[in-house]
């Protein structure tokens, strides 16, 4: 049975449809203006937070190949609000390059 035929059984107002190839940018305008640039800087920071903590090591003298990213939360959490913070204001008032990318 298709996902398609399950889901008719289980739901009058539901509707399985397939997107074409190349049209995903011009229906889901949030993935690629808004969600996109808040993943990418949410990311970064993230990233940019470990690779600062694997050069302190090395800077401390650990040997090469053994220095690892502490990824436990208790060290994490610390910096969520800023990393959130800071991929909030990237995607800043997103609401005209939402219309512009509906327009096009």
């Amino acid at each position: 049975k298709s996902i398609r035929e399950y889901l008719a059984t289980k739901s009058s107002w539901l509707c399985v449809t397939y997107i074409a190839p190349g049209l995903t940018p011009k229906i889901q305008v949030c993935d690629l203006v808004v969600n996109y640039t808040f993943k990418h800087v949410l990311t970064a920071a993230c990233h940019e937070h470990l690779l600062q903590d694997i050069l302190k090591q090395y800077e401390r003298g650990a040997e090469d190949g053994t220095a690892r990213p502490d990824t436990k939360l208790s060290t994490v959490k610390p910096h969520l609000c800023d990393w959130l913070h800071a991929a909030w204001s990237a995607v800043g008032d997103k609401q005209k390059s939402v219309q512009e990318t509906w327009a096009s």
